[in-house]
């Protein structure tokens, strides 16, 4: 009886032996299917097998492969799994889970040198960021949040600043995943968010743009105003913020009063081009459009290349053209005399609206509509040498 339980205890270790040897075999043909046969198909297969089973899912050697198998997937041949950049994040920080133990050292000097890690798990950090984006852009805002958490954990190690200098950084992460909390409509999560943002310094004027529009939502106009002035006392010259607060104004029905406090603010500063800027501003959206431009010739007479000014005086003189082609438009035949005027007038108005507008691209190249208005201006004006000018400056964007 004794003998037989002998026999028995020696069979059960000899299979349990030759069971461990076939799990640790899985690893072991995944890495030969990964870096000798470049079967990616085969080493997924493999390293799964060994992932799944308890002898070896918490093998040091296993994680590695996984990380680099997984990474080879999702930049090779991303078709064999949908879920291969998220796998390969996995692995990569398990792979930085087991440097940082007790084995440190060994682990990154036998399995995976630190320095290959840090560099893998920024090369899954930027591809997540951009599933992210692709998930956001498809409306699928929940993905997009989840991929963008992922990318925060990443980041911890950026130690090489590989993201960082790809424009990866905790404030494009937290303002992107703001932006798809706002997509879902969830409020309460975008305010946490933008108020991240505030508690971590990272400061940009649309964290107050923002947060006053979510505060406009809420019916809270109050808050809405003090979020634009808090940010216009960080960012005094922003004009995206300069425009939300006109915005807000007009929608609650108060330009006259901020046209009053810009007056006085003009009095005690008389040199700051952005007073005029916001005034003009109240005067064009009024429909004031005279008073408008006196103003934007101020603050250019201040700043010659001041953006909005450049841009507003342009579309006001526009204006301006416009109502004199209409009035061209009501006049009969006979009277040629006042059309001749009429048009002479309107050309007058379109040369300062092409000097302007000249400026204007000059200092922004890149705005190819704007680079189409003054093609058209320059053709109404018969200026052909300058049409094709500007036509090439368009071709070549």
């Amino acid at each position: 009886m004794k003998k037989r339980n002998f026999s028995l205890l020696i069979l059960i270790t000899i299979l349990t032996f030759n069971i461990s040897i076939a799990q640790k075999l899985n690893v072991t043909n995944a890495a030969l299917a990964l870096n000798n046969d470049k079967d990616l198909i085969a080493a997924k297969k493999y390293i799964d097998l060994a992932k799944s089973n308890p002898k070896t899912s918490d093998d040091p050697k296993m994680w590695s492969y996984y990380a680099k198998i997984y990474k080879a997937i999702f930049q090779e041949s991303p078709d064999i799994d949908n879920e291969a950049i998220a796998k390969a994040t996995e692995g990569y920080l398990k792979c930085i889970a087991f440097g940082e133990g007790e084995k440190g050292k060994k682990f990154y000097r036998k399995y995976y040198p630190r320095d290959q890690i840090i560099v893998g798990l920024a090369q899954c950090g930027s591809a997540m960021f951009n599933f992210g984006v692709n998930a956001y852009n498809k409306g699928d805002f929940n993905l997009a949040l989840d991929s963008y958490k992922k990318v925060e954990e990443i980041l911890k190690y950026d130690e090489k600043k590989l993201l960082s200098n790809s424009k990866i950084t905790k404030l494009s992460i937290v303002k992107n995943s703001f932006l798809a909390a706002k997509g879902m409509k969830n409020n309460a999560l975008a305010k946490e968010l933008l108020n991240n943002l505030i508690s971590n310094n990272l400061q940009e004027s649309f964290i107050y743009i923002e947060m006053s529009s979510l505060a406009m939502e809420e019916g809270d106009n109050e808050k809405a105003m003090e979020y634009l002035k808090d940010g216009r006392s960080l960012f005094p010259n922003d004009e995206s913020l300069i425009n939300s607060e006109i915005d807000l104004y007009l929608k609650l029905g108060k330009t006259e009063e901020l046209i009053s406090k810009t007056s006085i603010a003009i009095e005690a500063n008389p040199d700051k081009d952005i007073y005029y800027v916001v005034r003009g501003n109240c005067y064009q959206n009024m429909g004031k459009i005279n008073e408008a431009i006196k103003d934007y010739e101020l603050a250019l007479s201040i700043n010659p290349s001041q953006n909005t000014a450049l841009n507003n005086i342009s579309s006001c003189y526009i204006d301006l053209v416009n109502n004199i082609n209409k009035e061209k438009n009501k006049l009969s035949l006979r009277q040629k005399t006042k059309y001749n005027q009429l048009d002479k007038e309107a050309k007058t108005l379109l040369g300062k609206v092409a000097n302007y507008l000249s400026t204007y691209t000059d200092l922004n190249p890149e705005e190819k509509d704007k680079l189409k208005a003054l093609a058209s201006v320059y053709q109404q004006l018969g200026m052909y040498d300058k049409v094709k000018e500007t036509e090439a400056k368009i071709k070549s964007k």
